[in-house]
């Protein structure tokens, strides 16, 4: 049996000093059947202009396009894809050796699941462990609870229309929203699929910064998600407890801050694998 293609969609915009990352994870996959499209975000670093020239593989694509930011590269990559299953990839970040096979491998076999995410190591300014909850589309409304490269249905992403490019920041978390109120299936397995370059200088630091409007914009295009009504059906669905309650709706900066601090991150993961599962 044939193998299906994945397309794998990196966004990049002057972060040429990074792209070897996750060009080099994606190329000594395993899993041979992929494509690599690098969408060049109107670009204007010479470096990182220069690295564009300098990749030259069969299975690498280079997309140039006038800066959209991250939402409208992902968008423009996966517009000119071909492959059944997308993954996002960052231009600092690497895949697993097993962040295409087995994701496919379940949206393969449970037509049922649209998105598959799981555990996350970090490197960099951070080298620790991360495991993701189970899904549970409540905690999902209170905060992003995993990273934008997960693996998904080429025609889940079509169903949405794609990434919203109007965001102040978390287009991910937004997309995921989408697919929520379109009840899509997530998953998660307990395997390291993913490798994310913690910085504490990234665009995400410089979004935490106006962390409040960008989440009160996300719930604004999502009305009927955060009604009180919803929200009440999707904490008693899901059996959340009011510790838990509590504990997701701390504010992200606040848990990345306590994220910072050793000894009090291994309290906070003391606690939590305690009174939840991961």
């Amino acid at each position: 049996m044939t193998s299906p293609l994945v397309s794998v969609i990196i966004p990049c915009y002057n972060t040429g000093h990074f792209l070897h990352l996750p060009v080099e994870s994606v190329l000594n996959q395993p899993y041979e059947n992929f494509e690599l499209l690098i969408v060049n975000d109107g670009s204007t670093d010479p470096q990182t202009l220069e690295c564009f020239e300098k990749l030259n593989h069969p299975k690498i694509r280079i997309i140039h396009q006038k800066n959209r930011g991250l939402a409208g590269a992902r968008n423009g990559g996966i517009e000119q894809a071909r492959g059944k299953y997308i993954l996002p990839l960052d231009a600092d970040d690497k895949t697993s050796p097993i962040g295409l096979s087995r994701p496919v491998e379940i949206l393969e076999t449970q037509p049922e699941i649209s998105v598959v995410y799981g555990n996350v190591q970090y490197f960099g300014d951070e080298n620790r462990l991360v495991k993701p909850p189970k899904f549970n589309a409540y905690r999902v409304l209170l905060a992003n609870c995993f990273v934008v490269s997960s693996m998904f249905r080429r025609s889940a992403w079509e169903e949405v229309g794609g990434y919203t490019e109007r965001t102040l920041g978390f287009e991910d978390w937004e997309f995921w929203l989408k697919l929520i109120e379109k009840n899509h299936k997530f998953l998660k397995v307990d395997d390291v699929l993913f490798h994310y370059h913690k910085r504490y200088n990234s665009d995400l630091y410089k979004t935490l910064k106006i962390y409040r409007p960008t989440t009160e914009q996300i719930k604004t295009l999502h009305p009927k998600l955060y009604s009180l009504e919803n929200m009440k059906r999707l904490r008693k669905e899901n059996s959340v407890k009011w510790w838990e309650d509590l504990a997701w709706q701390i504010p992200l900066p606040l848990r990345d801050r306590v994220n910072r601090i050793t000894p009090l991150r291994a309290v906070k993961d003391w606690i939590r694998d305690i009174l939840w599962k991961p």
